[in-house]
């Protein structure tokens, strides 16, 4: 008799948390119709549904790219476009029940007028006695492309005349691995300028759209998006090692 009480209040405790779970509000945010230009205020609507009606709520809102200038607190929001190509906006509502506290929304739009005067930016330069994937720096570029659709990243190879040609395929190779595979860089994002001078640099950059990646020098070859590896598979061959006849016994 027991265990039959337990089991059906266990049944009804699990139907009411299931039913309070599926009156929770759906929420969506719409942000605005077609392409704004970068000096007007952007305006981004917080849209709940009817199950919200009873609550008294607040939309705590977060911007990336643009700065909040009217808003904070309720459904509508403006934003005003910094010098990012894009804005990103999400929101939390506050006031709703317990079981009701992960409800997010987010919304995205892109500039019309995108500054396409901005220069490259070189984001860094490293010189190493042997190749080697500075991990942090990379870290750095997929933060700043990610915060920027439109971008791409230049990675300027600068190896020592007489480097052998395997050194230099695995530094390629785990170059666009790691961006590509462990950062999850879209291929078409990226692009590898080589050069064999007289010491090893490598230089890191971020090409915003519009502006002038690093120019290719006719002394330099340059990888873009595609098939990376058979690229430089091609270009830089492994050498196929010598094989000497065995010498016969008499």
């Amino acid at each position: 008799m027991k265990r039959l009480v337990f089991v059906i209040v266990t049944n009804l405790i699990l139907a009411f948390l299931a039913f309070a779970q599926s009156s929770c509000p759906s929420l969506s945010v719409t942000g605005p119709s077609g392409l704004p230009k970068s000096d007007e205020p952007w305006f981004f609507t917080a849209n709940l549904s009817k199950e919200a009606e009873n609550y008294k709520v607040e939309y705590i809102w977060e911007a990336i790219g643009g700065k909040i200038i009217e808003g904070q607190g309720t459904s509508n929001l403006k934003v005003l476009a910094d010098e990012m190509c894009s804005v990103e906006v999400t929101v939390k509502v506050k006031g709703l029940p317990e079981n009701c506290l992960n409800i997010t929304g987010s919304a995205s739009a892109s500039i019309s007028d995108c500054n396409l005067s901005r220069p490259s930016v070189k984001m860094d330069a490293v010189s190493d006695d042997y190749p080697r994937i500075h991990k942090e720096i990379f870290q750095n570029i997929a933060l700043a492309l990610n915060s920027e659709p439109s971008t791409k990243a230049y990675i300027v190879e600068r190896f020592k005349q007489g480097t052998s040609q395997e050194v230099v395929k695995k530094k390629l190779s785990t170059t666009i691995s790691f961006l590509t595979k462990n950062l999850r860089i879209s291929a078409d994002r990226v692009t590898l300028q080589v050069y064999f001078e007289k010491d090893n640099l490598t230089e890191f950059w971020i090409v915003p759209t519009g502006a002038t990646p690093p120019e290719i020098k006719e002394s330099g070859i340059e990888i873009k998006s595609g098939d990376f590896q058979n690229h430089i598979d091609k270009l830089f061959p492994t050498p196929k090692k010598k094989s000497f006849p065995k010498s016969k016994k008499g």
